[in-house]
């Protein structure tokens, strides 16, 4: 009983204790620190006293008899919650009896599922659990034991006592937190302010740890409080410790020996400096601190040099190995690139040897109707991805012996392949097409061309290798760009053209006017690859002066298409050129008139320049600027209203050619609608057969369209060639599928209207109107969506026997979509969509201009 309230006792002290602790942190003063003294000896001596009863009780104790026994194993299952430790498994059975009805010796046990013993280990714990005592076999005190064997536990006798298993781990952390402890209260930091020290926690610790020399402690401690008065500082913050280090050096204590021991010296040190340097060797510490200050200035400026030097340094070295690593990345790229291009000349000269025997088995066609041009003309066109999309008619080709992969930037919507399904079981042809979309397609830029996508989309090019694979195959390319080598290699097919980039050099305009000249084709006169702003003046003013007969310049960019990029100069809109022309002769000229005459076609030049697309450039000098950029010719047509023509031809892998059609254009730069066969007389076969020889020289085959102009005397002008597969001949494929060749085909019929309109609509007003295509005559109206009818563009042909007929069929379509969608303003392009983009449209007057030219014919 005595025990137990002298446990209590020891409880209640160590709470207070700690309470008092806490206070002091906060508050320290004379008061608390004296009841914090007087409970600190009280809770030793209450120590002292249970530390006395357990010795004695000790010595009491009977001696062991050892007996060696085997315990159970014990399985690490059975042992996770508890604490692992070094235990032996050879444990001394040992007895003891009771004394006085009190047990020092406890057992921990743990009863598992399989009712298992576990290892027993020998805990002395006082009821309280305030310490643990291990308990040393005194038997074998005199007996001498190797240093290998292992030391023998007493196994106690077992009492139904509760162990608590968290125990040992408590007392691990409570002298963990009692040694971070004490190990803050030797730091003996304290603070002096208004002259005065502040008692802490920390100034108690120093001064019962150096009883014998507080005197002298203390002494230097009131030389800081004077200080501090003295020069009315703020406060010091000093250490105890640099007091105690000061005292032990038994020397005269100087005034920067005291400053030494405050922690804040830097804050107050000017408050010091007129007396840092009297009194005892005061010449030999101020010479000492001059030492060190020029050194210290001169090693800071060493070092401020050598690290500036040294950044400079690593500045060249990280420029040095970018500059190294872009040259081996971009040495990387060439030879891979040079390695894509032998095995593609490899491919495409197996694949022309082979065409023989190709074009007689079943294979596949991947057609990629792509618009690889610059990046600027696909910015600048609105509805991009529907104009990709707007050569569907490719899919025509499909037949029992050919399958089609039509890649697509976006799905096909269900409706509208049913719509073409249906055209081919009218046909009586099978519908042999697969529509695919690049994965990549919607998280990609919607400016970026189908190839582009179709490169960064991996698992669609695996998609398309296992619909190809033990299968012929090649691709059917559109705008012609070197990309194709790549995808070339990704599906290890050949091309259907040649060297892509031979085939995108003579589709520019200046390429295709050398090539033109070379085969001795009729062409304009004029010049090619014109890249500066005086060459184009200079240029400019001698084919005036030469030709004077001509009234029309018309300016081509390199990447024109579709009149995008032309722009037309009349002699006659520039004010005194015609004049100085009549005053002199060609053959007479003097360099004063060429001189004049270059002043006013400079000086002229920007404000009469027409843009035949006039939405995607705000000024001329824009459009000046632009066609210096990329390059560019200068042609010149004797009259203003020019009618053009165009021929297509084709050109097997093998060499063979064919002429495939003829055709007219009925609007000037602006292709809109287009007349199949021509109805000019074009008699150029000889030069069409030189152009094809000069073609096949340079290994190049596919489908081509070279682009004429009729003057009024019926004579013909080469103007341009398409080396790649255009609008115009996909129109063919969809023709030639029908069976009719005598046909007239608007490509691109944009209408805000035909959002609003569904398709179920849109054929049950035909319906109405009777517009329909008859299968047994070859004869009526058809429409090819690109898209949905809310992308607002549809493609519309008219087939007849007679070209007057397909004029008035078309006629008739036209009334209907404005019937449907409504007419347009007449100034439609001025006020709706005046912008820096292309957007194209169709107006009635368009088709009542042809029905009267037919009409005359």
């Amino acid at each position: 009983m005595n025990s137990i309230n002298e446990t209590l006792e020891i409880k209640q002290a160590r709470q207070q204790l700690k309470d008092v602790e806490q206070i002091l942190l906060k508050q320290a003063n004379t008061q608390n620190c004296y009841l914090f003294k007087q409970l600190q000896g009280k809770l030793t001596q209450l120590e002292k006293n249970i530390q006395v009863k357990v010795t004695t009780q000790y010595q009491n104790m009977l001696q062991p008899n050892p007996k060696v026994q085997k315990l159970p194993e014990v399985y690490l299952s059975q042992t996770k919650n508890f604490r692992k430790r070094a235990i032996s498994t050879d444990v001394s059975n040992i007895s003891f009896e009771k004394k006085n009805d009190t047990s020092f010796l406890i057992q921990k046990q743990m009863k598992t599922s399989n009712r298992q013993n576990i290892r027993y280990q020998i805990l002395n714990d006082y009821e309280n659990n305030l310490q643990n005592i291990k308990l040393d076999v005194q038997a074998n005190r005199n007996t001498p034991h190797s240093t290998k064997q292992k030391r023998d536990i007493v196994k106690p006798v077992q009492h139904n006592i509760p162990v608590d298993i968290h125990k040992d781990e408590e007392i691990f952390v409570q002298k963990k937190r009692d040694r971070q402890k004490a190990q803050f209260n030797n730091q003996y930091k304290f603070i002096i302010k208004e002259g005065q020290r502040i008692n802490c926690l920390e100034l108690l610790n120093m001064k019962n740890h150096n009883q014998q020399d507080w005197i002298f402690i203390n002494a230097i401690i009131k030389r800081l409080e004077k200080l501090n008065q003295q020069y009315k500082c703020n406060y010091f913050f000093v250490d105890g410790k640099s007091i105690i280090r000061l005292f032990q050096l038994k020397r005269i204590i100087t005034l920067s020996d005291l400053l030494n021991c405050i922690l804040n010296k830097e804050d107050i040190i000017q408050n010091f400096q007129h007396k840092l340097f009297i009194g005892y060797d005061s010449k030999d510490r101020a010479a000492t601190h001059i030492q060190a200050r020029i050194k210290g200035f001169l090693s800071r400026k060493k070092f401020a040099r050598n690290m500036l030097c040294n950044n400079k340094i690593k500045i060249i070295q990280r420029q040095f190995r970018k500059f190294m690593k872009i040259r081996e990345i971009r040495n990387q790229i060439k030879k891979q690139n040079n390695l894509y291009y032998e095995d593609f000349v490899k491919r495409q000269s197996d694949f022309q040897k082979d065409w023989d025997f190709i074009k007689l088995q079943q294979r596949v066609e991947i057609h990629i109707g792509s618009q690889e041009v610059s990046e600027y003309t696909r910015l600048s066109m609105d509805q991009f991805l529907q104009r990709e999309n707007n050569q569907i008619c490719r899919i025509f080709r499909a037949s029992d012996q050919i399958q089609i992969i039509y890649i697509t930037a976006f799905d096909i919507s269900s409706e509208i392949e049913n719509y073409y399904q249906r055209i081919f079981e009218m046909r009586g042809r099978k519908f042999n097409i697969k529509f695919i979309v690049p994965d990549n397609s919607s998280r990609l830029p919607g400016h970026m061309s189908i190839l582009q996508k179709l490169l960064y989309s991996p698992m669609t090019i695996r998609k398309i290798r296992q619909l190809i694979f033990n299968k012929i195959s090649y691709i059917m390319p559109g705008y012609p760009h070197s990309r194709y080598i790549k995808l070339c290699q990704s599906l290890n097919v050949p091309v259907y053209m040649g060297n892509p980039q031979l085939h995108y050099l003579y589709s520019s305009q200046s390429g295709a006017y050398s090539l033109l000249q070379r085969a001795e084709l009729p062409v304009p006169v004029g010049a090619s690859e014109i890249y500066d702003e005086q060459e184009l003046i200079n240029t400019l003013t001698v084919l005036i002066v030469k030709h004077q007969q001509i009234r029309i310049w018309v300016l081509k960019m390199d990447d024109s298409i579709n009149g995008r990029g032309i722009a037309t100069l009349s002699v006659e809109h520039i004010p005194g050129l015609r004049e100085s022309l009549k005053q002199s002769n060609i053959e007479e000229i003097d360099e004063q008139s060429i001189s004049i005459i270059k002043q006013l076609i400079k000086a002229h030049l920007p404000n009469k320049l027409k843009i035949a697309v006039r939405t995607l450039y705000r000024t001329s000098q824009e459009f000046i600027q632009a066609f210096l950029s990329v390059g560019g010719c200068i042609q010149g047509h004797p009259i203003n209203d020019l009618k053009g023509s165009q021929i297509l031809f084709h050109i097997e892998p093998n060499g063979e050619q064919t002429i495939i059609s003829t055709l007219d254009c009925h609007s000037q730069f602006r292709n809109s609608i287009y007349t199949f066969p021509s109805l000019h007389n074009i008699d150029i076969e000889e030069q069409i057969q030189q152009l094809i020889r000069n073609i096949k020289v340079k290994q190049m085959f596919g489908y081509f369209t070279l682009e004429l102009i009729v003057l009024d005397d019926g004579s013909i002008q080469a103007t341009g060639l398409q080396c790649y597969i255009n609008i115009q001949t996909s129109s063919y494929f969809y023709a030639d599928f029908l069976g009719q060749i005598n046909f007239m085909v608007c490509p691109i019929v944009c209408h805000v209207g035909l959002g609003k309109v569904m398709l179920k609509n849109f054929f049950h007003l035909c319906r109405m109107e009777q517009i329909e295509y008859h299968f047994e005559t070859y004869q009526g109206q058809s429409f090819i969506f690109p898209d949905i009818l809310q992308s607002q563009i549809i493609q519309m042909f008219s087939f007849d026997n007679e070209q007057l007929g397909c004029a008035l069929l078309m006629e008739k379509s036209f009334e209907m979509i404005f019937k449907l969608c409504g007419f347009l303003n007449i100034n439609y392009g001025k006020t709706l969509y005046e912008s820096r983009y292309q957007y194209e449209f169709i107006k009635l007057e368009t088709t009542i201009s042809i029905y009267q030219m037919y009409q005359a014919l």
